[in-house]
Protein backbone atom coordinates (compact mmCIF):
# COMPACT_ATOMS: atom_id res chain seq x y z
CA UNK A 1 0.00 0.00 0.00
CA UNK A 2 2.84 2.38 0.83
CA UNK A 3 4.61 1.44 -2.39
CA UNK A 4 1.53 2.27 -4.48
CA UNK A 5 1.15 5.61 -2.71
CA UNK A 6 4.81 6.46 -3.51
CA UNK A 7 4.30 5.70 -7.18
CA UNK A 8 1.24 7.93 -7.25
CA UNK A 9 3.25 10.78 -5.70
CA UNK A 10 5.98 10.45 -8.36
CA UNK A 11 3.42 10.40 -11.16
CA UNK A 12 1.72 13.50 -9.76
CA UNK A 13 5.05 15.33 -9.49
CA UNK A 14 5.94 14.41 -13.08
CA UNK A 15 2.62 15.64 -14.40
CA UNK A 16 3.04 18.92 -12.50
CA UNK A 17 6.51 19.51 -13.95
CA UNK A 18 5.24 18.71 -17.44
CA UNK A 19 2.38 21.16 -17.13
CA UNK A 20 4.71 23.83 -15.72
CA UNK A 21 7.26 23.49 -18.54
CA UNK A 22 4.54 23.50 -21.17
CA UNK A 23 3.06 26.67 -19.70
CA UNK A 24 6.48 28.33 -19.65
CA UNK A 25 7.04 27.35 -23.27
CA UNK A 26 3.67 28.72 -24.29
CA UNK A 27 4.37 31.88 -22.32
CA UNK A 28 7.73 32.27 -24.10
CA UNK A 29 6.13 31.84 -27.50
CA UNK A 30 3.49 34.34 -26.52
CA UNK A 31 6.17 36.84 -25.42
CA UNK A 32 8.11 36.46 -28.69
CA UNK A 33 4.95 37.06 -30.62
CA UNK A 34 4.47 40.36 -28.77
CA UNK A 35 7.93 41.73 -29.94
CA UNK A 36 7.29 43.13 -33.39
CA UNK A 37 10.26 43.87 -35.66
CA UNK A 38 11.08 47.51 -36.51
CA UNK A 39 9.43 48.97 -39.61
CA UNK A 40 9.97 51.86 -42.07
CA UNK A 41 13.78 51.57 -41.91
CA UNK A 42 15.48 54.47 -43.73
CA UNK A 43 19.04 55.87 -43.95
CA UNK A 44 19.66 59.63 -43.77
CA UNK A 45 23.04 61.32 -43.88
CA UNK A 46 25.16 64.39 -44.48
CA UNK A 47 28.92 64.55 -45.04
CA UNK A 48 29.78 63.86 -41.40
CA UNK A 49 26.92 61.77 -40.01
CA UNK A 50 24.93 58.64 -40.89
CA UNK A 51 21.59 58.03 -39.23
CA UNK A 52 19.31 55.01 -39.60
CA UNK A 53 15.73 55.60 -38.48
CA UNK A 54 12.85 53.16 -37.94
CA UNK A 55 9.52 52.75 -36.21
CA UNK A 56 8.56 50.09 -33.68
CA UNK A 57 5.59 49.21 -31.54
CA UNK A 58 5.87 49.24 -27.76
CA UNK A 59 5.55 45.96 -25.86
CA UNK A 60 3.71 45.23 -22.60
CA UNK A 61 6.31 42.60 -21.73
CA UNK A 62 9.42 44.79 -21.29
CA UNK A 63 11.10 48.02 -22.19
CA UNK A 64 12.35 47.36 -25.70
CA UNK A 65 15.91 48.00 -26.71
CA UNK A 66 17.44 47.66 -30.18
CA UNK A 67 20.45 45.69 -31.31
CA UNK A 68 22.10 47.32 -34.33
CA UNK A 69 24.83 46.01 -36.57
CA UNK A 70 26.79 47.58 -39.41
CA UNK A 71 28.37 44.67 -41.23
CA UNK A 72 31.70 46.21 -42.07
CA UNK A 73 34.97 45.13 -40.42
CA UNK A 74 35.25 46.48 -36.86
CA UNK A 75 31.93 48.34 -37.08
CA UNK A 76 29.45 46.43 -34.91
CA UNK A 77 27.43 48.21 -32.25
CA UNK A 78 24.98 47.25 -29.52
CA UNK A 79 22.93 50.05 -27.98
CA UNK A 80 20.85 49.31 -24.88
CA UNK A 81 18.93 52.60 -24.80
CA UNK A 82 15.34 52.48 -26.15
CA UNK A 83 16.16 54.78 -29.08
CA UNK A 84 14.51 54.54 -32.48
CA UNK A 85 17.61 55.53 -34.44
CA UNK A 86 21.27 54.66 -34.86
CA UNK A 87 23.81 57.45 -35.43
CA UNK A 88 27.26 56.84 -36.83
CA UNK A 89 29.97 59.31 -37.78
CA UNK A 90 31.08 58.90 -41.37
CA UNK A 91 34.76 58.84 -40.43
CA UNK A 92 34.12 55.48 -38.75
CA UNK A 93 32.44 53.88 -41.76
CA UNK A 94 33.74 53.16 -45.25
CA UNK A 95 31.38 54.95 -47.63
CA UNK A 96 33.00 53.61 -50.81
CA UNK A 97 31.01 50.36 -50.95
CA UNK A 98 27.88 48.69 -49.69
CA UNK A 99 26.57 49.54 -46.22
CA UNK A 100 24.74 46.60 -44.63
CA UNK A 101 22.65 47.47 -41.60
CA UNK A 102 20.40 45.28 -39.45
CA UNK A 103 18.28 45.98 -36.37
CA UNK A 104 16.00 43.93 -34.15
CA UNK A 105 13.98 44.54 -30.98
CA UNK A 106 14.67 42.60 -27.79
CA UNK A 107 13.98 42.58 -24.06
CA UNK A 108 16.73 43.37 -21.54
CA UNK A 109 17.06 39.69 -20.61
CA UNK A 110 18.08 39.02 -24.26
CA UNK A 111 15.77 35.99 -24.35
CA UNK A 112 12.90 37.56 -26.23
CA UNK A 113 13.87 39.00 -29.62
CA UNK A 114 12.11 40.06 -32.77
CA UNK A 115 13.20 39.22 -36.27
CA UNK A 116 16.00 41.36 -37.72
CA UNK A 117 15.26 43.97 -40.34
CA UNK A 118 18.07 44.41 -42.89
CA UNK A 119 18.98 47.28 -45.21
CA UNK A 120 21.79 47.53 -47.78
CA UNK A 121 22.77 50.85 -49.36
CA UNK A 122 25.33 51.75 -52.05
CA UNK A 123 26.56 55.35 -51.74
CA UNK A 124 28.68 55.50 -54.90
CA UNK A 125 27.75 55.39 -58.55
CA UNK A 126 29.58 55.45 -61.86
CA UNK A 127 31.81 53.05 -63.72
CA UNK A 128 33.76 50.53 -61.69
CA UNK A 129 37.47 51.22 -61.05
CA UNK A 130 37.25 54.89 -62.07
CA UNK A 131 37.53 56.25 -58.50
CA UNK A 132 40.92 57.38 -57.23
CA UNK A 133 43.16 54.92 -55.36
CA UNK A 134 45.84 55.21 -52.66
CA UNK A 135 44.29 58.37 -51.26
CA UNK A 136 46.30 59.93 -48.43
CA UNK A 137 46.44 63.32 -46.71
CA UNK A 138 49.09 64.78 -44.40
CA UNK A 139 49.02 67.97 -42.32
CA UNK A 140 52.43 69.60 -42.75
CA UNK A 141 53.70 71.61 -39.79
CA UNK A 142 50.16 72.78 -38.95
CA UNK A 143 50.31 75.03 -42.01
CA UNK A 144 48.82 73.20 -44.99
CA UNK A 145 47.26 69.87 -45.95
CA UNK A 146 48.59 67.91 -48.90
CA UNK A 147 46.49 65.11 -50.40
CA UNK A 148 47.74 62.66 -53.02
CA UNK A 149 46.12 59.84 -54.97
CA UNK A 150 46.50 57.54 -57.95
CA UNK A 151 44.03 57.65 -60.87
CA UNK A 152 41.48 54.87 -61.16
CA UNK A 153 42.57 51.87 -63.21
CA UNK A 154 39.85 52.49 -65.80
CA UNK A 155 39.63 56.27 -65.51
CA UNK A 156 39.74 58.02 -68.90
CA UNK A 157 42.82 60.19 -69.61
CA UNK A 158 40.72 63.36 -69.68
CA UNK A 159 39.24 62.81 -66.21
CA UNK A 160 39.16 65.97 -64.12
CA UNK A 161 39.40 64.95 -60.47
CA UNK A 162 38.33 67.66 -58.01
CA UNK A 163 39.14 67.61 -54.29
CA UNK A 164 36.16 68.78 -52.20
CA UNK A 165 36.29 69.01 -48.42
CA UNK A 166 33.98 69.82 -45.53
CA UNK A 167 34.95 70.92 -42.04
CA UNK A 168 33.14 69.33 -39.15
CA UNK A 169 32.52 72.84 -37.79
CA UNK A 170 31.01 73.95 -41.09
CA UNK A 171 27.45 75.29 -41.10
CA UNK A 172 25.02 72.63 -39.89
CA UNK A 173 24.16 70.29 -42.75
CA UNK A 174 20.63 68.93 -42.88
CA UNK A 175 20.25 65.15 -42.86
CA UNK A 176 18.93 63.93 -46.21
CA UNK A 177 17.88 60.53 -47.46
CA UNK A 178 20.98 58.78 -48.75
CA UNK A 179 21.63 58.18 -52.44
CA UNK A 180 24.66 57.67 -54.68
CA UNK A 181 25.31 61.34 -55.61
CA UNK A 182 24.31 62.91 -52.31
CA UNK A 183 27.58 64.87 -52.02
CA UNK A 184 26.41 67.21 -54.81
CA UNK A 185 23.58 68.42 -52.58
CA UNK A 186 26.15 69.67 -50.05
CA UNK A 187 28.52 71.51 -52.43
CA UNK A 188 27.19 74.81 -51.10
CA UNK A 189 28.70 74.09 -47.67
CA UNK A 190 32.02 72.75 -49.00
CA UNK A 191 35.44 74.16 -49.89
CA UNK A 192 37.31 73.37 -53.09
CA UNK A 193 41.04 72.81 -53.46
CA UNK A 194 42.73 74.76 -56.26
CA UNK A 195 46.47 73.98 -56.04
CA UNK A 196 46.73 70.72 -57.96
CA UNK A 197 49.69 68.53 -58.75
CA UNK A 198 49.47 67.41 -62.37
CA UNK A 199 51.03 64.67 -64.46
CA UNK A 200 50.41 66.03 -67.90
CA UNK A 201 46.82 67.22 -67.55
CA UNK A 202 45.83 64.58 -64.97
CA UNK A 203 45.40 65.73 -61.32
CA UNK A 204 47.14 63.39 -58.86
CA UNK A 205 47.14 65.61 -55.75
CA UNK A 206 46.19 68.94 -54.25
CA UNK A 207 47.20 71.08 -51.25
CA UNK A 208 45.56 73.92 -49.37
CA UNK A 209 46.28 76.06 -46.31
CA UNK A 210 44.82 74.81 -43.06
CA UNK A 211 45.95 75.77 -39.56
CA UNK A 212 43.41 74.23 -37.16
CA UNK A 213 43.18 70.82 -35.55
CA UNK A 214 39.82 69.69 -36.86
CA UNK A 215 38.03 66.80 -38.50
CA UNK A 216 37.75 67.03 -42.29
CA UNK A 217 35.66 65.03 -44.75
CA UNK A 218 36.76 64.61 -48.38
CA UNK A 219 35.27 63.65 -51.72
CA UNK A 220 37.40 63.27 -54.85
CA UNK A 221 35.14 63.26 -57.90
CA UNK A 222 34.69 64.60 -61.40
CA UNK A 223 31.84 67.01 -60.78
CA UNK A 224 31.07 67.31 -64.49
CA UNK A 225 31.00 63.54 -65.19
CA UNK A 226 28.73 61.23 -63.20
CA UNK A 227 30.34 58.19 -64.85
CA UNK A 228 33.39 58.70 -62.61
CA UNK A 229 32.96 57.09 -59.20
CA UNK A 230 33.40 59.52 -56.28
CA UNK A 231 35.77 58.58 -53.48
CA UNK A 232 34.95 59.33 -49.82
CA UNK A 233 37.49 59.80 -47.04
CA UNK A 234 38.01 61.69 -43.79
CA UNK A 235 40.84 62.65 -41.46
CA UNK A 236 41.47 64.05 -38.01
CA UNK A 237 44.15 66.62 -38.77
CA UNK A 238 45.83 66.30 -35.37
CA UNK A 239 46.38 62.59 -36.06
CA UNK A 240 48.00 63.23 -39.46
CA UNK A 241 50.50 65.89 -38.45
CA UNK A 242 53.84 65.69 -40.25
CA UNK A 243 56.71 67.83 -39.01
CA UNK A 244 59.18 69.67 -41.27
CA UNK A 245 62.68 68.18 -41.63
CA UNK A 246 64.92 68.81 -38.60
CA UNK A 247 68.07 70.93 -38.90
CA UNK A 248 71.35 69.49 -37.60
CA UNK A 249 73.09 72.27 -35.67
CA UNK A 250 76.17 70.55 -34.26
CA UNK A 251 78.35 67.51 -34.99
CA UNK A 252 81.38 67.46 -32.71
CA UNK A 253 83.89 64.74 -31.84
CA UNK A 254 84.15 64.91 -28.07
CA UNK A 255 86.89 62.28 -28.13
CA UNK A 256 88.38 59.90 -30.63
CA UNK A 257 85.42 57.52 -30.24
CA UNK A 258 82.45 59.77 -29.35
CA UNK A 259 80.41 62.06 -31.60
CA UNK A 260 77.97 64.59 -30.18
CA UNK A 261 75.02 65.54 -32.42
CA UNK A 262 72.30 68.13 -31.79
CA UNK A 263 69.41 69.27 -33.96
CA UNK A 264 66.30 71.42 -33.91
CA UNK A 265 62.74 70.35 -34.63
CA UNK A 266 59.61 72.31 -35.43
CA UNK A 267 58.91 74.97 -32.76
CA UNK A 268 55.35 73.72 -32.28
CA UNK A 269 54.03 73.68 -28.74
CA UNK A 270 51.97 71.27 -26.67
CA UNK A 271 53.51 68.04 -27.94
CA UNK A 272 56.62 65.96 -27.61
CA UNK A 273 58.55 64.51 -30.51
CA UNK A 274 60.70 61.50 -31.14
CA UNK A 275 63.60 61.38 -33.58
CA UNK A 276 65.50 58.83 -35.60
CA UNK A 277 69.19 59.26 -36.44
CA UNK A 278 71.13 57.32 -39.04
CA UNK A 279 74.93 57.10 -38.84
CA UNK A 280 76.66 55.74 -41.93
CA UNK A 281 80.33 54.75 -41.89
CA UNK A 282 81.69 56.16 -45.15
CA UNK A 283 84.60 53.72 -45.05
CA UNK A 284 82.78 50.38 -44.84
CA UNK A 285 79.14 51.46 -45.49
CA UNK A 286 77.82 50.16 -42.16
CA UNK A 287 74.63 51.90 -40.99
CA UNK A 288 73.54 52.38 -37.37
CA UNK A 289 70.15 53.73 -36.28
CA UNK A 290 69.31 55.51 -33.00
CA UNK A 291 65.90 56.66 -31.72
CA UNK A 292 66.23 59.13 -28.82
CA UNK A 293 62.92 60.24 -27.30
CA UNK A 294 62.17 63.61 -25.73
CA UNK A 295 65.65 64.85 -26.61
CA UNK A 296 67.18 66.86 -29.43
CA UNK A 297 70.76 65.72 -28.86
CA UNK A 298 72.71 62.50 -28.49
CA UNK A 299 76.26 61.30 -27.85
CA UNK A 300 77.27 58.20 -29.80
CA UNK A 301 80.26 55.93 -29.31
CA UNK A 302 81.25 55.10 -32.89
CA UNK A 303 84.39 53.08 -32.09
CA UNK A 304 86.11 53.74 -35.43
CA UNK A 305 88.28 56.83 -35.01
CA UNK A 306 89.67 56.92 -38.54
CA UNK A 307 86.38 56.75 -40.47
CA UNK A 308 84.18 59.66 -41.44
CA UNK A 309 80.45 59.40 -40.78
CA UNK A 310 77.44 60.86 -42.56
CA UNK A 311 74.61 61.81 -40.20
CA UNK A 312 70.95 62.53 -40.93
CA UNK A 313 67.87 62.79 -38.73
CA UNK A 314 64.09 62.87 -39.02
CA UNK A 315 61.35 63.44 -36.45
CA UNK A 316 57.66 62.96 -35.76
CA UNK A 317 55.11 63.61 -33.08
CA UNK A 318 55.47 61.15 -30.21
CA UNK A 319 53.88 57.80 -30.99
CA UNK A 320 51.90 57.77 -27.73
CA UNK A 321 49.61 60.42 -29.26
CA UNK A 322 48.82 58.34 -32.35
CA UNK A 323 50.32 56.83 -35.51
CA UNK A 324 52.08 59.83 -37.04
CA UNK A 325 54.20 60.02 -40.17
CA UNK A 326 57.92 60.72 -40.15
CA UNK A 327 59.18 64.00 -41.51
CA UNK A 328 61.52 64.16 -44.47
CA UNK A 329 65.20 63.50 -43.72
CA UNK A 330 67.38 66.43 -42.74
CA UNK A 331 70.32 67.52 -44.84
CA UNK A 332 73.25 65.17 -44.29
CA UNK A 333 76.21 66.33 -42.23
CA UNK A 334 79.70 64.78 -42.37
CA UNK A 335 81.75 64.13 -39.25
CA UNK A 336 85.37 63.58 -40.42
CA UNK A 337 87.53 60.81 -39.01
CA UNK A 338 90.84 61.30 -37.20
CA UNK A 339 92.99 60.88 -40.33
CA UNK A 340 90.68 63.13 -42.32
CA UNK A 341 90.77 65.69 -39.53
CA UNK A 342 94.57 65.95 -39.65
CA UNK A 343 94.57 66.06 -43.45
CA UNK A 344 92.09 68.92 -43.44
CA UNK A 345 94.03 70.72 -40.71
CA UNK A 346 97.28 70.52 -42.67
CA UNK A 347 95.61 71.74 -45.84
CA UNK A 348 94.08 74.68 -44.01
CA UNK A 349 97.42 75.48 -42.35
CA UNK A 350 99.00 75.78 -45.81
CA UNK A 351 96.17 77.39 -47.73
CA UNK A 352 95.30 80.16 -45.26
CA UNK A 353 98.81 81.74 -44.97
CA UNK A 354 99.38 81.37 -48.71
CA UNK A 355 96.11 83.15 -49.41
CA UNK A 356 97.10 85.99 -47.06
CA UNK A 357 100.46 86.45 -48.84
CA UNK A 358 98.87 86.52 -52.29
CA UNK A 359 96.28 89.05 -51.18
CA UNK A 360 99.01 91.25 -49.64
CA UNK A 361 101.02 91.30 -52.90
CA UNK A 362 97.95 92.17 -54.90
CA UNK A 363 97.12 94.96 -52.46
CA UNK A 364 100.62 96.50 -52.70
CA UNK A 365 100.69 96.39 -56.51
CA UNK A 366 97.28 97.85 -56.86
CA UNK A 367 97.57 100.29 -53.96
CA UNK A 368 97.68 103.43 -56.13
CA UNK A 369 94.61 102.44 -58.09
CA UNK A 370 92.98 101.34 -54.91
CA UNK A 371 93.65 104.74 -53.29
CA UNK A 372 92.36 106.57 -56.36
CA UNK A 373 89.27 104.43 -56.17
CA UNK A 374 88.76 105.15 -52.48
CA UNK A 375 89.91 108.82 -52.55
CA UNK A 376 89.24 110.31 -55.98
CA UNK A 377 90.75 113.84 -56.66
CA UNK A 378 88.54 116.80 -55.81
CA UNK A 379 87.87 118.96 -58.94
CA UNK A 380 88.78 122.73 -59.00
CA UNK A 381 85.54 124.61 -58.28
CA UNK A 382 86.79 127.68 -60.19
CA UNK A 383 87.13 125.75 -63.42
CA UNK A 384 83.74 124.19 -62.92
CA UNK A 385 82.25 127.69 -62.34
CA UNK A 386 83.96 129.13 -65.43
CA UNK A 387 82.77 126.27 -67.62
CA UNK A 388 79.28 126.66 -66.36
CA UNK A 389 78.91 130.46 -66.43
CA UNK A 390 81.64 131.78 -68.75
CA UNK A 391 84.32 134.49 -67.99
CA UNK A 392 83.60 136.01 -64.55
CA UNK A 393 84.92 139.46 -65.72
CA UNK A 394 82.19 139.66 -68.34
CA UNK A 395 79.69 138.73 -65.69
CA UNK A 396 80.93 141.47 -63.40
CA UNK A 397 80.63 144.09 -66.20
CA UNK A 398 77.13 142.89 -66.92
CA UNK A 399 76.11 143.21 -63.29
CA UNK A 400 77.74 146.68 -62.96
CA UNK A 401 76.04 148.32 -65.90
CA UNK A 402 72.75 146.66 -65.24
CA UNK A 403 72.43 147.92 -61.66
CA UNK A 404 73.77 151.50 -62.33
CA UNK A 405 71.13 152.08 -65.00
CA UNK A 406 73.46 152.03 -68.00
CA UNK A 407 72.51 150.18 -71.07
CA UNK A 408 74.41 147.07 -71.77
CA UNK A 409 74.58 148.05 -75.38
CA UNK A 410 76.29 151.42 -74.50
CA UNK A 411 79.10 149.75 -72.69
CA UNK A 412 82.38 151.39 -73.90
CA UNK A 413 84.24 149.21 -76.25
CA UNK A 414 87.96 149.17 -76.75
CA UNK A 415 89.09 151.43 -79.64
CA UNK A 416 91.11 149.85 -82.36
CA UNK A 417 93.96 152.17 -83.52
CA UNK A 418 95.07 151.70 -87.08
CA UNK A 419 98.27 153.24 -88.51
CA UNK A 420 97.87 155.64 -91.50
CA UNK A 421 100.11 155.20 -94.50
CA UNK A 422 100.31 158.05 -97.06
CA UNK A 423 100.61 156.92 -100.58
CA UNK A 424 101.40 159.76 -103.12
CA UNK A 425 100.46 159.37 -106.72
CA UNK A 426 103.05 160.80 -109.22
CA UNK A 427 101.88 163.60 -111.54
CA UNK A 428 103.28 161.87 -114.51
CA UNK A 429 102.05 158.43 -114.53
CA UNK A 430 104.58 157.56 -117.19
CA UNK A 431 107.83 159.25 -116.25
CA UNK A 432 109.75 157.58 -118.95
CA UNK A 433 107.60 159.12 -121.60
CA UNK A 434 108.68 162.62 -122.95
CA UNK A 435 106.39 164.85 -124.84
Amino acid sequence: MGIMQGWHNHIALGMWLSVTLTAASVSSVTQEEHLSPPTNLVLKMNMSLLQWEWKSESSPICQIRYRRRITQPQHTSLTRSPSSCEKKETNKVDLNGWLHFSVNAECPDEKNKSKSVNMSTLLVSGNTNTAVRNFNCEWYNMEYINCTWSPGEKAPPEVNYTLIYWQKKSPVMELKEAHALLYKEFLGTSDLCYNYTLVGALPIGCHFEFRRAEELHFVVADISDDNIQPFYSSMETANKLQLPPPIITNTTRLSEDNIYVSWTVSPLKDFESESELVFKNLKNGRISTYTPRKSNSIEINVGDTDSAYSIKVRSKKDQIYGPFSWSEWSQEKISPGKSNFWTISIILAIVIPLSVIILTIIAVVCMKRFLLFLLPPVPDPGKIFKKSFGDPNSLQQFIKYTYVGASVWNTPQKDDICSVVLVETPLNPHPSRVE
